[in-house]
């Protein structure tokens, strides 16, 4: 097997064991697109950094964030949701952030414990690491949240408490 990491960040690899092509596109591509992020460390192994798409794996579960942001955005006073995952070196794993736009009754204790237990709780797997209130960007006509701009203010955020 080979595999190489492309200028974005996702592992492409190469064998003889894998499929020839799928179905519906008839040529054959040189390296499969896995849809995992990568890098190698210092000491040349490959590091899984997560998914290129919107699924979070932690802790080797997939999480997949639009399953909970339906049940999350249920909640009274939530106007907004998303669910993102950052990948962070100090534990080598994807912490599950919650990105909340909601009224000014709601503190991260009070959605815990919503998310926890009753009728708008999610698996402790999803459960997240960090809650941020603020507005959530959108882009295009169809205004779907930006997730890459979202991450990139979060990451912000996040070296700001850890310092």
């Amino acid at each position: 097997m080979e595999y190489r990491i492309d200028e974005d960040g996702e592992l492409l690899i190469r064998s003889p064991m894998l499929f020839k092509h799928y179905f519906h596109i008839p040529e054959k591509v040189n390296f499969h697109s896995t849809g995992d992020l990568a890098e190698m460390d210092a000491e040349g192994r490959l590091v899984m950094k997560g998914r290129k798409k919107n699924m979070i794996i932690r802790a080797n579960k997939n999480i997949y964030p639009s399953l909970y942001e339906t049940t999350i955005a249920q909640i009274k006073g939530v106007t907004d949701v998303c669910l993102l995952g950052i990948y962070d070196d100090s534990i080598q794993d994807e912490i599950v952030i919650l990105v909340v736009e909601g009224n000014d009754q709601l503190t991260s204790n009070s959605l815990m414990q919503e998310l926890k237990s009753g009728k708008n709780s999610i698996d402790s797997d999803a459960l997240p690491d960090h809650i941020f209130f603020q507005e959530i960007p959108k882009s295009g006509r169809q205004q779907k949240v930006d997730r890459i701009r979202l991450t990139e203010q979060i990451k912000l955020r996040l070296r700001s408490i850890q310092k």
